[in-house]
């Protein structure tokens, strides 16, 4: 069967096309022959612009090349309305961040290797794990009314559910009669929270067991425990003290986030095996912030500067850092302005972040660190900015970077050992000046992490 100059042609050159879009390894010898082909096709040139006169000017290119433009800009304009409206929602991968394994080795899953750097870490002689305070328990949007959720915090199991008015209720996890744990297929009536094994009824506001469906009467003495607890910018607290007082101080709540003046940008949540200390004492270690974190600004290198860390001169559970960040020259040609950060801590457990830039706006974020349990923390950090498409975005970006900042710090955490009377020096003297402060959220009964007892496996 005779083959066609314009036949051979038209199969050539998509093949060509494909080889100079790929590029394989073997483009020079593909050429070579490419080339042998064609001259012993003996195809001129006229024939050659002819066959492609004829591909461009066909209804099957033309509709090829629309669909392929429209397609591209509908993937352009979904990608843009979702940075704009989309919030940031982001986990933290620990064996890939926290332990930097990023796959098998030496014929040990991730997994393995990751137990393997657990069991073999020293902690220490850490100070107690679970200090007193207010500790976020829960994001408000992920309990919604008749819900109830399983929490486990500072070495207690516990219900947390929303009654029929919206309103929410901490608890102790586990039924007065026979043990069962209310949260694993327990259900909200009113503002009760019902068990699933024979369901005897609770009342959230005092845990007093108000119902028991085949019993005449509920005995006056039955009730289980139940735990203070607040709702302020948008996220759940708890109440935690080892001596069992009552809160001398509250979580104060911020103007801006509950007037609509902010909206909410996102969040991201990292857990990770540390003592809850560490973190909160990043902020008056001034040496590591360049040394670690770099910084990474928006635009490439910064550098932290007017860094200072201090108590605050009347409530004496709170303590201010503010630093400025210089971001380099945009390109090397714009010099970008300073941006001046404000951090407060307050109690041991969480901290409020704000920033009022030239360049980015307006910043508002909330960082929490929980204890799950001994020596294992959650970090939860929710952004908020102001209102408009292009705030969302920036802020988005800003949340993102406080992310990656905390990426440093995870391996440093999660693997460190806790030196109790380390070899200061004098630059040192904010670090020791915040141990002092950190005393104060732990009393006689605070419970202390004992390596013979605890296993490094939670």
């Amino acid at each position: 069967m005779a083959v066609s100059k314009a036949g051979v042609l038209s199969f050539i050159l998509p093949v060509f096309l494909a080889g100079l879009v790929t590029r394989p390894l073997i483009i020079k010898d593909y050429a070579k022959q490419l080339a042998n082909h064609v001259q012993n096709a003996n195809i001129s040139v006229e024939v050659v612009s002819e066959k492609i006169n004829q591909v461009v000017h066909s209804s099957d290119f033309k509709f090829v090349l629309v669909y392929g433009l429209a397609a591209v800009l509908t993937y352009l304009a979904v990608q843009l309305y979702k940075a704009v409206t989309e919030p940031l929602a982001l986990y933290c991968d620990e064996t890939k961040y926290t332990y930097l394994v990023d796959g098998p080795a030496d014929g040990k899953s991730a997994e393995e290797r990751v137990r393997d750097l657990k069991r073999c870490r020293k902690v220490g002689d850490v100070p107690p794990v679970y200090p007193n305070g207010w500790m976020s328990i829960l994001m408000s949007s992920e309990l919604k009314k008749k819900e109830h959720k399983f929490v486990a915090v500072a070495g207690k199991n516990l219900v947390v559910f929303r009654g029929e008015s919206g309103r929410p209720y901490v608890v102790d996890a586990y039924c007065a009669h026979l043990g069962a744990n209310l949260a694993i297929g327990g259900s909200v009536h009113g503002e009760c929270i019902e068990c699933p094994f024979h369901g005897w009824s609770y009342r959230g506001e005092d845990g007093k067991c108000v119902h028991i469906g085949y019993a005449e009467k509920v005995p006056d003495f039955v009730k289980i425990p139940t735990y203070q607890s607040c709702e302020v910018n948008h996220r759940i607290w708890l109440w935690y003290h080892a001596e069992g007082k009552e809160p001398d101080w509250q979580v104060p709540e911020l103007e801006h986030l509950t007037n609509g003046k902010l909206q909410p940008v996102g969040f991201t949540v990292c857990e990770l095996d540390s003592h809850n200390e560490d973190t909160p004492e990043n902020g008056a270690d001034v040496a590591h912030l360049d040394y670690l974190h770099g910084p990474r600004a928006f635009v490439g290198q910064a550098h932290f500067t007017d860094v200072s860390w201090e108590p605050h001169p009347t409530e004496k559970h709170v303590a201010l850092l503010r630093m400025s960040t210089k971001p380099p020259y945009f390109f090397g040609l714009l010099n970008l302005p300073a941006n001046t950060v404000q951090i407060e801590q307050i109690g041991p457990c969480f901290a409020t972040l704000h920033l009022d830039s030239p360049v980015l706006g307006e910043l508002q974020l909330i960082i929490s660190v929980t204890p799950v349990g001994p020596m294992r923390q959650r970090i939860v950090t929710t952004g908020y900015t102001r209102r408009g498409p292009i705030s969302f975005y920036i802020g988005k970006k800003a949340l993102y970077e406080q992310y990656y900042q905390i990426w440093g710090d995870l391996p440093v955490w999660a693997n460190k050992k806790y030196v109790r009377n380390p070899p200061f020096v004098k630059e040192d003297h904010l670090i020791a000046k915040h141990r002092r402060f950190f005393a104060q959220f732990y009393s006689e009964n605070s419970p202390k992490y004992d390596p013979k007892d605890e296993s490094m496996d939670w």
